[in-house]
């Protein structure tokens, strides 16, 4: 009796304590793997690395060498908590983990050497990133849209990486700033004194930030390196810098007015994208590539292109100033307040997409333009009618795109040919008045997608 007694003692103690176990200490069960590797082993491509998933949502790679490709997770990207990857993997192919968007950690092992392009992109959840000894290189956007981001940490003895106290990423000698991270509770950062160029998309939608102070010797503001920035309203531009890449600053939507610096030779046309509140250019009087005018608009130096409209600028209505030869791609584009816009002859081009989302009620095409870009009028939602002018022989693929208010279109009879869609979606469009003959429009050439200028009444003359 007394035996059996202790062995029934035994055996709750015994329960007890496997009931005691945490849950993250029990045994898990794998509920989905594959191979992801890049080399032939066996007769299958892949073998050299294998992941799996377990039914905690713990990813695990393992094996010897590179990745390649996307893993697919059979239950879907969100269902991976956390991914290890164990010692013997030398790579992270671009997009491998691209939008798991429940990933909260990430393990990365001694042996890792690269990154991809957008390895980590879209990891929603993911808060804090160390970057081992031995990774050489690490692909554009790598942590793009780590919205909970907060540290990239990197090894003190890696040679060609280091981070700082606020987290961010840099190349060894820190003259690169590569990437700050997007949820950093800062508003104001100073760059290091060291850093001569901000990296490609190093501060996009960093949306806490708002105001950036720059070193003396900074030369070069690389493509979205702010890009929507939405809470950004003050950044000054040393005098050293050279080159600002396309939407360097777009979509800054805060930022109200920019002073661009004496040292500057490259401004993309879109750098300055989609500032809603941006009011007023201005330029450095001793800057040789550049210039600002009354009207606040960004021009080259001697005003013959338009480089950039300031779209947050409250007139209603403008006239393209007598000097201007060329409009830049993407000018005017989404300069909402604009409702009147005057183009006078001395314009022969306007590039892809100039006026593009704008406001327009009203638009004057004096005879001078010789060329359309693609788009230039696309998603003016507010255009009725238009006179193009005789100067012009090709309307351009999408060039009144979307433009779902146009009724009526003059075309002269000096058109040639219109491209792919230059009229698609312009379902309102009722009327086209051709100032050549009948047989003159037949010998236009009419690509595709244009649909609603075919259904329209044409009236031609003769």
């Amino acid at each position: 009796m007394k035996h059996t007694k202790r062995i029934l003692s035994m055996f709750l103690a015994l329960l007890l304590l496997a009931l005691s176990v945490p849950p993250s200490l029990a045994a898990s069960t794998t509920v989905a793997s594959g191979y992801c590797g890049s080399e032939w082993v066996d007769g299958t491509y892949g073998k050299n690395l294998k992941w799996t998933l377990n039914d905690k949502g713990v990813l695990t790679i393992s094996g010897k060498g590179k990745m390649d490709d996307t893993i697919v997770i059979p239950s879907g990207a969100e269902s991976v908590k956390k991914i290890m990857i164990k010692d013997g993997v030398t790579s992270i192919s671009s997009y491998a983990f691209f939008n798991f968007t429940s990933v909260k950690s990430v393990s990365l092992p001694d042996s890792l050497v690269s990154i991809g392009e957008e390895a980590f992109g879209s990891c929603e959840k993911l808060t804090s990133i160390t970057i081992p000894a031995k990774v050489k290189t690490i692909g554009k956007n790598a942590f793009s849209y780590c919205k909970s981001l907060e540290k990239i940490s990197v090894s003190s003895k890696n040679k060609y990486f280091s981070s700082d106290k606020y987290g961010c990423l840099y190349n060894k000698g820190k003259t690169t700033l590569l990437r700050f991270p997007i949820a950093s509770p800062k508003t104001k950062f100073t760059v290091p004194k060291t850093v001569k160029k901000i990296g490609y998309s190093a501060f996009e939608n960093c949306c806490n930030l708002v105001k950036i102070r720059l070193p003396k010797n900074l030369k070069t503001i690389s493509s979205y390196a702010f890009n929507s920035c939405y809470d950004l309203k003050k950044i000054n531009l040393p005098n050293k810098l050279k080159t600002i890449g396309e939407y360097a600053f777009g979509a800054c939507e805060d930022l109200k007015t920019i002073k661009i610096s004496s040292g500057v030779k490259n401004i993309d046309c879109n750098s300055f994208s989609y500032c809603q509140n941006l009011k007023a250019f201005s330029v450095d009087t001793k800057n040789k590539y550049f210039s600002a005018g009354e009207d606040g608009c960004l021009y080259n130096k001697d005003k013959t292109m338009l480089i950039r409209y300031p779209a947050g600028n409250r007139r209603t209505e403008y006239t393209i100033a007598k000097s201007v030869k060329t409009i830049e791609e993407e000018a005017f584009s989404y300069s909402y307040f604009l409702e009147s816009i005057t183009i006078p002859s001395n314009v022969e081009t306007i590039w892809n997409n100039a006026f593009s989302g704008c406001d327009f009620t009203s638009v004057v095409i004096e005879n001078g333009v010789n060329y359309f870009g693609e788009g230039v009028f696309s998603s003016c939602h507010y255009l009725k009618k238009i006179t193009l002018p005789s100067s012009l022989a090709i309307i351009n693929r999408s060039t009144f795109m979307y433009c779902d208010s146009l009724t009526t279109v003059n075309i002269p009879a000096s058109i040639t040919r219109i491209k792919e869609s230059a009229f698609d979606s312009c379902d309102a469009l009722k009327a086209v008045n051709y100032t050549g003959t009948k047989a003159q429009w037949n010998n236009i050439t009419i690509e595709g997608y244009n649909e609603p200028l075919l259904n329209a009444k044409i009236h031609c003359n003769g």
